[in-house]
């Protein structure tokens, strides 16, 4: 768990610690207005983005699945069919980005004519400030190629990870992720004006094209660890690999119905998310800018811990290929005790920390109230940091279920049955930060709570099983999935 659960957590802790880094470096750069045009940005993108996660998951509990059932060839076929699916994805998400944020007028006219255009619906609804508007048109500009790439390098990670080659992965995006602070930093702290915002822009999308130019050859033509054995010891007979893919063959309908579920759970997921950014840019400037800083330190937390999560993707969907339910039972305790574990260290961190990390927000003087704000908020988000680390490891374990389905499911009861009444209810009665983030707790808490139902399900339906290191029949997925 730890040989790949480290790795992953660098991996997966290397994009958020970027963006917060970005942030401060915006909070240094312009005060409260820089990092409201940032926040207006950022959150559009990775709502966007998020939409897709199955670009990552899908891929990844699937290859892992077939590789822990030796159908090498039924990997190549999903590989490509991945990639293809991730740059028709990006395309048209890059191209609905621009639209929604930027406006048909401005697309058509000259960059430096935005300053006249109200620009799209999404900064309309967020009714923020004319220069906090003008500012997020600018840096997005310089992001637009950055959002086609994010979905290549989602769905490479995700092959790669599921190729059991998670050190490689690691490796490539913590450096893209060094340039694009390293590239942040050297534009926004030499001077400050509008067309410095925007090569912060391109700061960012030159890192992602050095990632994407890294991941993607790798994807496609590197194998799995124990593939490359079998090629290297007796490879099977071409008539063998033909029996084995009629007896497995890939199905397109399977992956589709996969990523529909896992659609439907990103939109309700990232929508929720949005929400309290939406809410919190109409309380204020101040209040965007600290919810910006709330939830990139509360992504940051998850992906730290989604660390453990990909190890239970990665590992636990190969034990189910192999049929070594045994061992996925004991992987799902010990990947629960290190959760807790490190969702207790992360929250203690904030705690112990909490002055110096507000101060790294808001060092001008403008700042006082996003740093009074931020106060408000805090204690909540250290203590929900134990659940939220559970939640997170919980997920990845339900994918190399493939419970997409079940996944869809609890999000739907989540957000529509707890999580709308209850943000409808802060927002209209106290209209404060910390209503918006209870409501984000509560759903963090029902999540928690049904992964927990499925995995005591998946329990009972396997405790009566022969001992371990018994042979077991190769299923496809859980047994408690249709």
């Amino acid at each position: 768990i730890l040989r790949n659960g480290i790795p992953s957590i660098l991996n997966n802790a290397a994009a958020p610690t970027a963006l917060l880094l970005n942030l401060a470096i915006f909070s240094r750069a312009g005060g409260p207005t820089w990092m409201a045009a940032y926040a207006a940005v950022q959150s559009t993108v990775a709502f966007c983005q998020g939409m897709f996660n199955f670009l990552l998951y899908v891929p990844m509990a699937q290859i892992a699945h077939a590789v822990g059932q030796k159908r090498h060839q039924e990997v190549k076929s999903r590989v490509m069919f991945a990639l293809f699916t991730g740059i028709v994805l990006g395309v048209i998400c890059t191209a609905c980005l621009c639209w929604s944020v930027l406006g048909w007028s401005c697309l058509v006219g000259a960059r430096t004519d935005c300053s006249t255009k109200s620009g799209g619906f999404v900064l309309q609804i967020m009714n923020i400030a004319r220069d906090v508007r003008l500012l997020a048109v600018f840096y997005l500009w310089g992001r637009i190629p950055s959002i086609l790439l994010v979905f290549v390098n989602r769905v490479c990670t995700g092959i790669l990870v599921g190729k059991q080659r998670v050190q490689l992965v690691t490796s490539i995006n913590v450096l893209t992720s060094v340039l694009d602070v390293f590239g942040n930093a050297t534009v926004l702290l030499l001077r400050q004006n509008q067309g410095t915002i925007f090569q912060a822009g391109l700061a960012t999308s030159a890192a992602t094209i050095v990632g994407t130019v890294l991941l993607l050859p790798l994807s496609i033509y590197l194998a799995a660890p124990n593939a490359e054995a079998k090629e290297h010891g007796n490879a099977p007979t071409a008539s063998r690999m033909e029996e084995e893919e009629e007896e497995h063959p890939f199905s397109v309908l399977e992956f589709i119905s996969s990523s529909l579920n896992m659609i439907a759970r990103s939109i309700l997921l990232q929508g929720a998310v949005y929400a309290l950014s939406i809410l919190a840019s109409r309380m204020g400037t101040p209040v965007l800018a600290a919810n910006q800083v709330v939830t990139q330190l509360w992504t940051l937390i998850s992906f730290c811990c989604d660390g453990f999560a990909d190890v239970g993707t990665m590992v636990g969907a190969r034990l189910l290929g192999a049929g070594k339910h045994k061992q996925v039972m004991i992987l799902t305790r010990r990947l629960f005790f290190f959760a807790v574990m490190a969702g207790t260290a992360c929250g203690s961190v904030l705690l112990l920390f909490q002055d110096s990390i507000i101060d790294s927000f808001t060092a001008t003087d403008a700042n006082d109230d996003t740093k009074t704000i931020l106060r408000s908020v805090w204690m909540l988000t250290a203590l929900m940091q134990p659940v939220n680390a559970l939640v997170f490891v919980s997920d990845g374990l339900l994918f190399a279920h493939q419970a997409f389905g079940f996944i869809r499911n609890l999000m739907l009861i989540g957000v529509l049955g707890i999580f709308v009444p209850s943000l409808w209810l802060g927002y209209s009665t106290t209209d404060t930060l910390l209503a918006l983030w209870i409501a984000k707790s509560l759903l963090s808490f029902w999540r928690c709570l049904a992964a927990f139902y499925f995995c005591w399900m998946y329990q009972r339906e396997h405790c009566n099983e022969s001992a371990p290191g018994e042979d077991m029949v190769p299923t496809e997925r859980s047994t408690l999935l249709p």
